[in-house]
């Protein structure tokens, strides 16, 4: 299990929204509920990664073909990621990335 996390939020502000713009979570209590924990990460290919990450709401409320917005620090730009899997009983949502950028390569 990785020791570091990754910033994830679903929409402008704070938001967490659906493809559709309707909102799923209006409001984040804690700023670190938005830190998620990363269980595993494969290495495809030297730039193509997959990422098992802990996100008990995200998987709860997401649907086939939405995307998480993910910062990997306060500073960091944000980055549209699709969700590849999601696994509502362990609370878990998977993403595969492929490092072309400053941020991708960074995670």
């Amino acid at each position: 299990m990785s020791s570091w996390h990754a910033g994830v939020t679903l929409g402008p502000s704070g938001t967490e929204t659906s493809t559709r713009g309707q909102p799923l979570r209006t409001t984040i209590p804690n700023a670190n509920e938005d830190m998620y924990q990363i269980l595993d990460r494969e290495d495809y290919s030297a730039d193509v990664f997959m990422q098992v990450i802990q996100a008990p709401a995200v998987a709860a409320a997401c649907e086939p073909g939405q995307f998480i917005i993910l910062r990997i620090d306060e500073e960091g730009e944000r980055i549209p990621l699709t969700i590849a899997d999601f696994d509502r009983e362990a609370g878990t949502i998977t993403i595969v990335v492929q490092a072309i950028g400053k941020t991708t390569r960074q995670l």
